[in-house]
């Protein structure tokens, strides 16, 4: 009886007393909510009632707990034996046997007496089934005879129905196919001697005792030499298979084929599962044997193992045939819908894969109901640790929309998006835990099982055994996914919190587990094919190349070894070996397509677009859709126009279901001028994948050319909406900001965030530098220049440009190191490119010069650069600035006047700007003016340039211009420091001291390095008796300047003013040795000496305060102190 009905008819009952009781108690609330009576407990009755319930409910649930499940039972029918007579003694004889049975053997067998007699084997199979028995046995008993007398001639017939052990065994069920038909013995037998015992070893066999099962059956045949029929040496062989004893099992199955049978063929079927899990060649001949033997008709068993055999031998579209006739052949089974599943998936049918493991997932069940109790748990982890397994290769297949096997599939797949192969990856590691569960558990089977049986547990050992081969497998998947992980990450930086928490490179990890697989099965050529795919991805083409030597050693005859040399001959720049190699991969296999792929790729990339459209031709017969397709197309367009009619055609049918393809026929169009076509196209494409970043990308890029800049804006946003790190479309978009737009600031951003993306193209990463410097942006010019630098470390361009930004931060070492690599990669120069770099460089190395500043060498820098260019308009202008660093302004204006006359001078800001800085110093304002005003008009945005114009607006008399003026020089740049100390000074001439309070603040926020603004600032401070903060000030004055007697002066006027003489004093001493005519500064070190009682010293400064100053009013207020102490 099924207990199931009755337990969920319990458990409503207790549910609704428990829905009742809590309606009970709530009334009760309410009541008592109303009439503020106390509130009662649930009374007694309720709760007896509840608790016999579940009483009752245990005790049911116990009761059928504990009953064994009817399934669980072996049932045997006997049949009357023909006696040749009246048939009393058959019937006698039959009677026997099932007390003898009923007596020996414990309640795990049921024993039921036939009254029929079948006539033959047909009519006794016919009974059984009806029976639903296991066993059913029949045959002739000599006249008179008794059960115990060697004269019973025993038929069987064998059809597990129930639960059957071996279905529970790895690989077994559906690939086995057992004879039902038997003749137990060749001469009579004792039937007590013989018969409870085999029925008691074939039960065994059943429940999920094999190995004992298998010993009674060897001590019965080895006791009883005429009971070696194929039926039982089958039942052997079956078990040696499961303990992992090939080699046993096909001589016991060799064996049974030596007998006579009317089911060899189901023999030969099983002796080649065998020989097929051994990876024996005679596997071919024992299945050409079952084929032979089966005359004909057809076996689910065969179908089973000829599409396992297929699926070994990679030939998926073969396999799918064979287990699609298994599975209408077979009863239902999870383990052929899995294998079915897999042949799907590896000829491209990814959808049917899909459909066939849900129906897998709804078999487990119905699998684990047909075996014994104990194998129930293993079966069940085992299947979902198979389906697990082929789900994340089904979703692989899927990312990599594969139409071959996943192997070849992947080394012509584009990186993966990383949360795809991470959910894959997550899902593997879930199918390996169930597998080393499985193992686990069978190894603790074997153990309890050998604890009372030394000779009992081999079948589990062997299962344990598989579940780890399984483990392996999806180890070594697991590793193909890691190498997969590794490509998506391959561009990303490895710092950051995956650094911080060593997550570990996925690539590394792909590695290990397939170096610990190659050490436990070694020289299998999937595990080093892998393993050298690892290498590849992890750029050790050395360690890649050895290991697809060992592949070719091998298996020759196969193409994998000789694609892997390829792609590492192609990976060092030597494409004509590469393409020999592909050649060659290609003859051992003509559908191996990789080969031909990028066979097509090198000749597109060497401009052979006619080979190139030759292998695309044949790629897209093997694989026919867009993934062929389309590059045949794209081959046929870059061949001219010759090639676009074809390239439509190919790309028209495609276009409206395929994204890709309406793409391409995008850019056809475009490159055939039709661009009002080709942005149709692209839109297409938008409408069939709306979040296409491509055709969005694209589509900008055609409508920015057509000039609708605020839709191509538009459009490349979109693309980096869909797809944040599609480098491409940030670059056009920041050329669009930088170009058309004029916007070169949101330029610069997204340069930026391209640069962290990942950029590697070197034109692209000067482009991004200079556009950062032009905007104030030296560090990412830093970062793009060093990048590019990296990226061909032997060209001098990428060193001037890093050198040039270094300096434009005030890193003169860096500057300096960059250009002297500059200097030895242009030495000696080849060409005039070559002779300007080098120039170039020398006037850096002047202008770090200048700075340090070693005005000498400086010099002589400048000078190498004219000598290589006399012409040189930098060089000329760093000759002027060592004049003005020497103070003689007259030399450097005619350095400046010089490079105004050289090609170009007149129209370079620079110069301009320098001359009129010349011209300002040597008085000639007019000019000056002009100077200035034609820099601005080169350049407009020209902070320096306005700060020079706001001074000569000063010298002129017009402060107040000269304050508008420097106001626009800050609004072009607002952390000018120099400009913001310029406008302190107007502001605080003006009178306006808070203002120019701020402004100085604001100049030292910019720059902390200028001596001045603290000087300045503190003066301020100084007059409103902020004493303590005027001190830091002019301490950090002195600090940056020492030679600065004005702020040694007013520090001590300051420390004086707090009565902290001593300080004074030495602060107005500090500022007399540094200008020994300050008669300020020694009028007031005369009082500070005075006030410490220095009375002589004193005197001594008060006359030369009077020497110095004459009838100056320092002079006089000397002698007025002078008259007073003495």
């Amino acid at each position: 009886m099924d207990p199931q009905p009755l337990l969920l008819f319990l458990v409503v009952l207790i549910l609704c007393l428990f829905v009742v009781t809590l309606f009970i108690m709530r009334s009760r609330r309410m009541k008592k909510d109303t009439d503020q009576r106390p509130w009662r407990r649930l009374p007694p009755l309720w709760i007896a009632l509840i608790a016999l319930s579940i009483l009752v409910l245990g005790g049911v649930s116990w009761f059928f707990i504990a009953q064994p499940d009817d399934n669980d039972q072996f049932v045997v029918l006997i049949a009357p034996f023909d006696d040749a007579s009246d048939g009393q003694t058959g019937r006698y004889v039959a009677a026997e046997l099932a007390q003898q049975m009923i007596q020996q053997l414990d309640g795990r067998i049921e024993v039921r007496l036939l009254e029929q007699r079948p006539a033959d084997d047909v009519q006794a199979l016919g009974l059984a089934n009806a029976a639903q028995s296991d066993l059913l046995i029949w045959g002739q008993v000599e006249p008179g005879a008794l059960l115990d007398s060697q004269s019973l001639s025993p038929r069987l017939i064998y059809t597990p129905q129930r639960i059957y052990a071996p279905n529970g065994w790895e690989s077994y069920q559906g690939r086995f196919a057992m004879p039902q038909r038997a003749i137990l013995s060749s001469e009579p037998i004792n039937g007590q001697a013989v018969l409870p015992g085999l029925v008691a070893a074939l039960a065994d066999y059943s429940q999920g005792y094999p190995d004992r099962a298998a010993a009674t059956l060897d001590r019965l045949m080895n006791d009883y030499p005429a009971l070696r029929t194929p039926l039982l040496q089958a039942l052997l062989g079956n078990v040696l298979w499961a303990r992992g004893s090939y080699g046993p099992a096909a001589d016991a199955y060799r064996l049974a084929l030596s007998l006579p049978s009317s089911e060899q063929a189901l023999l030969a079927n099983n002796l080649g599962a065998i020989l097929l899990d051994a990876g024996d060649p005679g596997v071919l001949n024992a299945f050409a044997d079952a084929v032979s033997l089966l005359e004909g008709e057809d076996l689910g068993a065969l179908r089973y193992n000829l599409g396992m055999l297929a699926l070994q031998d990679q030939r998926p579209n073969d396999a799918a045939v064979e287990l699609e006739q298994a599975r209408n052949l077979l009863p239902p089974n999870a383990p052929l819908l899995v294998a079915l599943a897999n042949a799907y998936r590896e000829s491209g049918r990814l959808a049917s894969a899909e459909d066939i493991l849900i129906a897998a997932e709804r078999q487990i069940k119905l699998d684990v109901r047909g075996v014994p109790q104990l194998y129930r748990v293993m079966l069940e982890q085992r299947l979902r640790s198979a389906i697990n397994e082929e789900r994340a290769m089904l979703s692989l297949a899927r990312s990599l929309a594969a139409q071959g096997p996943l192997t070849w599939e992947l080394e012509v797949a584009l990186p993966l998006p990383e949360d795809a192969v991470e959910s894959q990856y997550n899902q593997l590691r879930s199918a390996i835990e169930a597998s080393d569960y499985v193992a686990a558990r069978w190894h603790q089977r074997s153990a309890s099982d050998s604890a009372t049986d030394l000779s009992a547990g081999q079948v589990a050992t062997g299962q344990a055994e598989r579940a780890e081969n399984d483990a392996r497998r999806q180890r070594y998947h697991l590793a193909l996914l890691a190498i997969e992980l590794a490509r998506t990450r391959a561009d990303r930086p490895t710092g950051g919190l995956a650094a911080l928490f060593g997550r570990t490179n996925p690539a590394d990890e792909g590695l290990r587990l397939l170096e610990t697989l190659d050490l436990r099965t070694p020289d299998r050529p999937p595990i080093l094919l892998a393993e050298a795919r690892a290498y590849r991805v992890a750029e050790k083409l050395n360690e890649a190349d050895r290991l697809y030597d060992r592949v070719l050693q091998l298996i020759p005859q196969r193409p994998e070894g000789y694609f892997g040399k390829a792609m590492v001959a192609q990976e060092r720049g030597d494409s004509g070996t590469a393409m020999q190699l592909l050649q060659m991969a290609i003859e051992r296999d003509p559908s191996f397509f990789p080969a031909r792929i990028e066979l097509a790729q090198i000749a597109q990339q060497r401009g052979d677009l006619n080979a190139a459209i030759s292998q695309w031709r044949s790629v897209s017969i093997q694989r026919p859709g867009p993934a062929a397709a389309v590059p045949l197309a794209q081959a046929l367009r870059l061949s001219g126009p010759t090639g676009y009619v074809e390239a439509e055609q190919v790309l028209l049918p495609l276009s409206v279901t395929d994204p890709a393809a309406a793409i391409e026929l995008g850019r056809l169009y475009n490159d055939a001028g039709r661009p009002e076509a080709s942005i149709q196209a692209y839109r297409d494409a938008l409408r069939l994948d709306p979040q296409s970043s491509t055709a969005a990308f694209e589509l900008g890029e055609r409508l920015a050319v057509l000039g609708d800049l605020k839709a191509a804006e538009a459009a490349l946003r979109d693309a980096l909406r869909f797809d944040d790190r599609n480098i491409a479309a940030r670059l056009a978009l920041a050329r669009l900001y930088e170009g058309p737009m004029g916007q070169p600031d949101r330029a610069d951003k997204e340069y930026g965030i391209a640069l962290d993306q990942g950029v590697h193209d070197l034109n692209t990463l000067i482009l991004i530098g200079d556009t950062a410097l032009g905007n104030q942006n030296p560090n990412q010019a830093i970062n793009a220049y060093s990048k590019a630098v990296r990226l061909d470390p032997n060209s001098a361009l990428p060193h001037l440009k890093l050198a040039t930004a270094y300096l434009a931060t005030n890193r003169l070492q860096s500057a300096e190191d960059s250009a002297q690599n500059v200097l030895q990669r242009t030495q000696p120069p080849t060409d005039l490119v070559v002779a300007d770099l080098r120039a170039q460089a020398l006037v850096l190395l002047g202008d770090v010069a200048l700075r340090k500043p070693d005005l000498a060498l400086a010099r002589q820098h400048y000078t190498e650069a004219l000598q290589i260019s006399p012409q040189m308009l930098t060089a000329q202008l760093g000759m002027g600035r060592v004049a003005v660093g020497e103070g003689q302004w007259g030399v450097a204006l005619g350095y400046f006047e010089t490079a105004t006359n050289l090609p170009g001078g007149t129209q370079d800001a620079n110069v301009q700007f320098w001359l009129a800085e010349g011209l300002l110093r040597s008085g000639a304002l007019d000019r000056a003016m002009n100077a200035y005003q034609q820099a601005l008009a080169i350049r407009p945005t020209f902070p320096e340039a306005l700060l020079g114009l706001a001074q000569l607006q000063y010298a002129q008399g017009d402060p107040a211009t000269a304050l508008q003026t420097v106001e626009q020089s800050i609004g072009q740049r607002g952390d000018y420091a120099e400009a913001l100390l310029f406008k302190g000074k107007l502001l605080q001439e003006y009178g306006r001291i808070d203002q120019a309070l701020v402004a100085y603040d604001a100049s030292i926020r910019a720059s902390s390095q200028i001596a001045e603004t603290y000087y300045r600032r503190s003066l301020l401070l100084i007059s409103t008796e902020r004493y303590d903060k005027a001190i830091n000030d002019l301490r950090r004055a002195v600090t940056l300047q020492p030679n600065f007697p004005e702020a040694h002066y007013w520090m001590g006027r300051a420390y004086y003013a707090r009565n902290q003489d001593d300080q004074a004093h030495d602060a107005f001493k500090r500022a007399v040795d540094l200008n020994p005519s300050y008669t300020e500064a020694l009028y007031y070190l005369g009082l500070a000496a005075e006030d410490l009682d220095r009375r002589d010293e004193a005197i001594g400064v008060y006359q030369t305060v009077i020497l110095a100053d004459g009838t100056g009013e320092w002079a006089t207020r000397a002698r007025d102190q002078l008259n007073r102490i003495e």
